[in-house]
């Protein structure tokens, strides 16, 4: 029997909702597809979709984004370096306080304190039909930066998969690391790390159209601001008791149909945004009065 695993990512948002609709409408397009289909799928966010530029995004610190996460459905995250180190201590550590998707990053934890409970070193999954994947979030270590705010991160990130690999393999069939990492860093680690089967990028925006093999292990990278989203097929084979095929293919998101519902909601975010705006400065005015 062969079963086919669907896997849907976005990457590098940095808080550019332009085509935020368009995203979450093919998404749930696809998710329906697939259940018609008699099929699983998920949704994943590789990171950087928090981006202070954007004035919902500073307004709320972040938790507007995950509220829209939580609204398209998503299944899993990681942490990329601008929820990292453009947040204070507090507002990342209760970012996804209330996310209904569960977040992955294995090499960073708070200093002197025990991790927040939604971040996990990895996070697992068993299908119907009881096949194992494991996935792993890893974020660029700017460890510079993390120190003063309060978190402690792996450097480089090889020291933390030689140490975990073993591990990660031996209770999953199928690995996936969701990678802030960058590009060079994640073409290393399929050279280094034969046990990954998929490596989801991101951090330097780069973008694999139709992903790209090192050795057996596929790259993949959707580019920056949703202006393509990615997604991933593998068909695993239970009698040969392995991976038979695996692909990855990018979506330009302008062309596609826009989700009715989350314009609406990102409307009612701006619309929110401005009134805290507006409060804020009066409290500010009214401080230096």
């Amino acid at each position: 029997m062969i079963e086919h695993l669907h896997f849907y990512y976005s990457n590098d948002l940095h808080s550019h909702f332009d085509y935020w609709p368009n995203i979450v409408h093919y998404f749930k397009q696809r998710k329906q597809h697939h259940l018609d289909s008699n099929e699983e799928s998920w949704r994943i966010d590789n990171g950087d979709h928090v981006d202070r530029y954007h004035p919902i995004a500073e307004a709320f610190r972040g938790k507007a984004n995950v509220d829209l996460l939580n609204a398209a459905e998503f299944d899993f995250a990681t942490i990329g370096n601008n929820e990292g180190i453009t947040l204070e201590h507090n507002d990342l550590y209760h970012l996804y306080d209330h996310a209904n998707f569960q977040i992955t990053c294995g090499n960073l934890s708070p200093i002197n304190k025990e991790k927040p409970f939604w971040l996990k070193e990895g996070l697992s999954l068993v299908t119907k039909h009881n096949l194992r994947v494991k996935l792993i979030g890893l974020t660029a270590p700017f460890r510079a930066f993390y120190q003063p705010l309060g978190w402690d991160i792996d450097s480089p990130p090889y020291d933390y998969l030689s140490r975990h690999i073993t591990e990660l393999k031996k209770d999953a069939d199928v690995v996936i690391l969701l990678s802030h990492l960058g590009l060079n860093e994640d073409q290393i680690i399929a050279e280094k790390y034969p046990e990954i089967d998929i490596i989801i990028g991101g951090h330097t925006h780069h973008l694999f159209k139709n992903g790209e093999f090192i050795n057996d292990t596929l790259l993949t990278a959707a580019g920056k601001h949703g202006k393509f989203v990615g997604e991933i097929h593998i068909d695993w084979d239970h009698s040969l008791n392995k991976v038979v095929n695996k692909q990855a293919y990018t979506v330009e998101t302008a062309y596609l149909e826009e989700d009715q519902s989350t314009k609406k909601r990102l409307k009612q975010c701006i619309n929110r945004q401005m009134i805290f705006s507006i409060k804020e400065l009066h409290m500010w005015r009214i401080a230096w009065m």
